[in-house]
């Protein structure tokens, strides 16, 4: 599995999970998670309705999930997008449970992309709460 959010982190991730995919033969799941308390706190800056800015990013993440797939034809892969809503890290574990996942590969960072050292909050819950390896590619 490769959850995406765009980031530096999602791209360098993306490199190795579609290499994993393709020695290991693996299906590769790209999952993007719209973050719907994101969503609400624009709604509430904006004064726009909710339904519109979740429509919004609904369109973004589904483009941001073709980029990914279409990165991913240089390779020899099955691949399957995932659109979810949430919060990112609720929605990675459960996916990857439901669909009984060998691996996640994720960023060390996400969009934050905070300046403290360690890991970004999303990767580290999920490394936290997941019962399969997950693979953390390191972004400066």
């Amino acid at each position: 599995m490769l959850p995406i959010d765009g980031s530096e982190g999602s791209d360098r991730a993306a490199v190795v999970a579609y290499e994993i995919a393709e020695l290991t033969k693996s299906k590769l799941y790209i999952v993007h998670v719209i973050n719907t308390g994101v969503v609400q706190q624009v709604a509430r800056m904006s004064d726009k309705d909710p339904e519109d800015i979740l429509r919004h990013y609904e369109e973004n993440g589904e483009k941001l999930l073709q980029r990914y797939k279409s990165a991913a034809l240089g390779y020899e892969l099955e691949v399957e997008t995932v659109l979810e809503q949430g919060l990112p890290s609720d929605r990675i574990t459960a996916l990857a449970a439901s669909i009984d996942v060998d691996i996640i590969v994720m960023g060390s960072k996400g969009l934050s992309r905070s300046r403290k050292p360690g890991l970004g909050s999303s990767t580290e819950r999920v490394i936290r709460r997941i019962n399969c390896a997950v693979l953390v590619v390191h972004v400066d």
